[in-house]
């Protein structure tokens, strides 16, 4: 029988001036983690509820891209990505794009390839 690929999962790569243990490189690697939590704000919700005025109704797909694909467990698998119009309202697009680009970045340029 075919065996399933590992799934994917991060890699956290780092120069270190001192050998570690495997205990001791997890360590560090939780510290960082949790460093970088606290410092950019991740893992809180970015909108609790939906703006006044918002319905799903108004989300339409834009984009639906087939990236690759290959033969997993006997059944063709894809990577499959989805772009949808309507999903954030303005305030918040402008939000993202301000975090991406700088705040300097008019949001009316969208996003910088």
């Amino acid at each position: 029988a075919a065996r399933e690929p590992h799934p994917p999962s991060p890699v956290f790569v780092a120069v270190t001036s001192e050998p570690q243990t495997a205990e001791g490189a997890a360590d560090a690697v939780e510290r960082a983690v949790r460093a970088d939590v606290e410092a950019f704000g991740l893992r809180e919700p970015l909108l609790r509820r939906p703006s006044p005025g918002w319905a799903l109704s108004d989300v339409t797909p834009a984009l639906h891209a087939v990236l690759d694909g290959a033969a997993v467990g006997g059944r063709w698998d894809v990577s499959s990505l989805v772009a949808l119009d309507g999903l954030v309202d303005e305030k918040l697009r402008a939000g993202l794009l301000s975090l991406l680009h700088g705040p300097s970045w008019p949001p009316e340029k969208g996003a910088d390839p």
